[in-house]
């Protein structure tokens, strides 16, 4: 009895932080809750000595990569990087619209030095503008996978 009382205290020091940080108002806090959990639980399954733990195991840890991957939401930084160094810098100026006090903005990239490179940038540009949404997408469909095929052998 006093052996379990000890366990819980160890186990509310544990969730405290998460809890004190967790809002309500962003689906990142739901995630970052279910990688403690799921932290825990890897832990536990390393150190278990049934048939087939070590690879329920390995199952959490590709569960926790996905995880980190929402909840880190760096899907954007990456698809921009080559195209960046592809295409240098983004350089914008501004015209003056006649009989207007509005100006019109321009942009184009430092390596686009024709119209049919420009027209190109444009093109890739707009690929890369979806790429982060199926990316993240991607990462929630395999966690979800994940979740429905080896959950219930997590605690059995």
């Amino acid at each position: 009895m006093i052996r379990r009382f000890f366990h819980r205290v160890r186990k509310l020091i544990y969730w405290l932080p998460i809890l004190w940080r967790d809002c309500d108002w962003d689906h990142a806090y739901i995630l970052i809750v279910l990688r403690h959990k799921l932290r825990l639980v890897e832990k536990d399954l390393d150190r278990d000595g049934w048939i087939g733990a070590l690879d329920e195991a390995r199952n959490v840890h590709v569960a926790l990569l996905h995880l980190d991957r929402l909840i880190e939401r760096d899907y954007h930084e990456n698809t921009y990087l080559h195209h960046g160094r592809k295409w240098g810098r983004l350089m914008d100026w501004t015209t003056p619209i006649e009989d207007s006090p509005c100006v019109q903005w321009h942009c184009r990239r430092e390596n686009a030095t024709t119209p049919e490179l420009d027209a190109q940038e444009r093109k890739e540009h707009m690929r890369i503008i979806e790429l982060p949404d199926r990316m993240r997408q991607q990462d929630l469909d395999a966690l979800c996978l994940i979740l429905k095929k080896h959950l219930l052998k997590w605690w059995t």
